[in-house]
């Protein structure tokens, strides 16, 4: 019977995207018993992955946040997700479950599941999962602030400009989604005024004895980019004059506004052909953005 074990604990600091790719909101340990199967076969110089087909998912004692609805929509989520080794288990088992609690505020949630071979087929290895969830203390939004992370660059936004982004408000049970959403929205403004390299780390302050949770938005805004040189190909003369002239150089770089430039010249182009058919060539030394069309492409 192949065992796995996760241990999940929050982080003192949120660390997200993504692009939060790097970023994450807790350190997370994975322990596997020697016992657990092996993550593939090999035979010969070729290898071959084992298939892990997981028929079912059971949660041990009592289940406190999640609703009933919730905890099936993790458990068919779970189900579902394409699993070719053991590892696979860790990541499904972790993302789903620490996800849903911390949503309703459990940020320091626990859980440990194992894994128990029903029969091998043609599938793969069919398993259930039986996992024990220690959810720990609920949490509430406590203080929201922002800070730059460079202190020779003021704040381009206020504080009373970038709060309403987060929607989260005081009080509030904590809910790492939300906070999600905020940076994103926070990406979402700086990148339309030209802060493209915008970059922002949430860190957390826990009260245990309130069980409140203060977040500080830390803001590495960088330079504000412009557009450079325009250059338009395979159109004719009049239309590429129509496009170039949407888009002056010195102007703030948003990437919406040369999107629809180009969109405006090709009435039903697709995002993957103007994917194609665009180049942006960043100067960091300029601060500039030199745009590229080539409808050839």
């Amino acid at each position: 019977m192949p065992w796995l074990v996760i241990i999940l604990l929050a982080a003192g600091s949120l660390l997200l995207a993504a692009a939060c790719a790097a970023q994450t909101l807790r350190k997370t340990k994975t322990l596997c018993a020697p016992s657990c199967p092996p993550p593939d076969r090999t035979t010969g110089a070729s290898e071959t992955h084992l298939k892990i087909v997981i028929d079912d998912v059971i949660f041990d004692g009592p289940m406190p946040p999640p609703d009933s609805a919730t905890a099936q929509r993790v458990i068919e989520e779970i189900k579902h997700h394409p699993c070719i080794n053991a590892n696979c288990l860790n990541e499904i088992l972790e993302v789903p479950i620490r996800t849903v609690w911390q949503d309703d505020g459990y940020f320091r949630v626990m859980s440990e599941g194992k894994s128990q071979v029903v029969f091998e087929d043609a599938q793969g290895q069919h398993v259930i999962l039986t996992i024990h969830v220690d959810a720990g203390p609920q949490y509430w939004l406590g203080n929201v602030a922002f800070r730059t992370g460079d202190p020779d660059q003021p704040l381009v936004f206020s504080a009373g400009e970038l709060r309403p982004l987060i929607p989260l408000q005081e009080g509030e049970v904590f809910n790492i989604t939300k906070i999600r959403d905020g940076l994103d929205a926070m990406r979402s403004r700086y990148k339309e005024y030209g802060y493209i390299n915008f970059v922002t780390t949430p860190i957390t302050a826990m009260n245990d004895a309130t069980q409140r949770v203060s977040v500080t938005f830390e803001l590495e805004q960088g330079k504000q980019f412009r557009i450079g040189k325009v250059e338009v190909h395979g159109i004719d003369p009049g239309r590429a004059v129509a496009l170039a002239s949407r888009l002056h150089p010195g102007d703030i770089f948003r990437n919406s506004t040369v999107e629809n430039a180009v969109k405006a010249m090709a009435p039903g182009l697709s995002d993957d052909d103007l994917f194609h058919m665009l180049s942006l060539r960043k100067d960091e030394k300029e601060a500039t953005i030199a745009v590229v069309v080539d409808f050839r492409q």
